[in-house]
């Protein structure tokens, strides 16, 4: 926010506080009428209309937090939980690409940002093909093989490797042990 020497900016701010209290307490709305105040009294305030949107996400108020959001982009474009927010909005219409886009924005600014690195590393995972996962192996030389045809991951017997198998050459190979 600007200047805290602002009364309207420091009655927001005031309010947003209180709301704060409100949602933790239960009291959504209450919570809700006080930030909707708040970014009356200072409609400039990125982290209140960051707020409000979370709040409306939250009690599932779709096209109120996206709008509150994105106020919260126009006044702060490094606010990256309104970003990651909207990513999450994409996320539950379904529109990966759109969340993805929003939640690499989050991450542009915040290379770091654990919100948006968890949210793309959970949508990595549910889109992997469980029927489909590349063969590993061991070359005669016991290196591991990976991305390799079906019919070249085998065990030393010649027969393909085992999900167990796998996995205990791999912890194996970890801790040190023998095969």
């Amino acid at each position: 926010m600007k200047s805290a020497s602002n009364p309207l900016i420091r009655q927001a701010t005031v309010y947003n506080d209180q709301a704060i209290r409100y949602w933790q307490q239960g009291k959504h709305q209450e919570a809700l009428e006080l930030w909707e105040d708040a970014t009356d009294k200072a409609p400039e305030a990125a982290e209140i209309h960051h707020n409000l949107g979370s709040a409306y996400l939250y009690l599932n108020r779709i096209d109120e937090a996206y709008r509150s959001l994105q106020r919260a982009i126009n006044h702060n474009p490094e606010l990256v939980e309104a970003y990651a927010q909207i990513g999450n909005i994409y996320h539950r219409q379904d529109d990966v690409p759109a969340a993805v886009e929003y939640w690499n924005l989050a991450l542009q600014i915040d290379p770091t940002y654990q919100e948006a690195i968890v949210k793309l590393e959970q949508l990595n995972t549910t889109q992997y093909d469980l029927e489909n996962i590349p063969e590993y192996g061991y070359s005669d030389d016991g290196l591991p093989l990976s991305n390799m045809p079906t019919d070249r991951a085998t065990s030393p017997k010649n027969q393909p490797l085992t999900l167990g198998q796998k996995l205990s050459r791999g912890i194996s190979k970890i801790f040190g042990d023998k095969d």
